[in-house]
């Protein structure tokens, strides 16, 4: 190369890097090199972090729960008679806790113990009869019944001997009471009937079962 051509060379370049726009031309390029090595490895990073550090949640922890005394239909519903093989009275109070009354009679030659447990909460009694320890009778009333109509003289005429309990709770509807005993050799039940729901009650429908069939029937008045 001619000397010549050198310094043309050489003086084009030193007017170029003179120039303004060249150098903005330079800081635009690093600063968009910086800015997206900054968004490769920064950005991940914060990301990760995020995701591998949890957020505390506050969980609630349940006290635990007492036993459950409450007299339910359920529960009497449960209580198994039998003059052999019926429930013991310390069974019935795991069942229904402790009992509010006590008291023993005798029938003839069979000795019965008798046991009440009355619920303040939801009202309702229930009566459990032991004989040699073993459940042979039992009842609870005051069942909440939202009833439809009320019990009345017309209804209570249309109660005949023989119907079975179904016919009689399609009539009347469910009972605010119930009674069961196994002592006599026959399986009787007693169902109880009032018009509480409805603000009267001046009279109690007692209808008496035998093996399934209405053996008896009682209006009485509560006045």
């Amino acid at each position: 190369m001619k000397r010549s051509e050198f310094r043309h060379r050489n003086n084009r370049r030193n007017k170029l890097i003179t120039k303004w726009w060249f150098w903005l031309i330079i800081v635009l390029v690093l600063g968009t090199a910086i800015f997206i090595g900054y968004k490769f490895t920064a950005q991940p990073q914060y990301i990760q972090d995020r995701i591998v550090i949890p957020t505390r949640k506050h969980t609630k922890v349940s006290k635990p729960s007492k036993n459950d005394n409450t007299v339910t239909l359920k529960k009497y519903n449960s209580i198994y008679l039998d003059l052999k093989n019926g429930i013991s009275s310390d069974s019935a109070q795991k069942i229904f806790g402790k009992f509010t009354s006590r008291k023993t009679s005798t029938i003839g030659d069979i000795e019965t113990t008798r046991y009440v447990w009355k619920n303040q909460s939801n009202r309702m009694t229930l009566s459990i009869g032991f004989t040699n320890n073993h459940a042979i009778s039992k009842s609870i009333s005051g069942l909440k019944i939202d009833r439809q109509q009320e019990i009345n003289n017309i209804l209570y005429g249309q109660i005949k001997n023989g119907l079975s309990v179904e016919a009689v709770t399609a009539l009347l509807g469910k009972p605010n009471g119930y009674s069961e005993n196994v002592l006599e050799s026959n399986h009787s039940n007693v169902f109880s009937y009032t018009n509480d729901s409805l603000g009267k009650m001046d009279k109690n429908l007692v209808i008496t079962f035998t093996d399934g069939k209405v053996s008896g029937k009682n209006w009485l008045s509560l006045q």
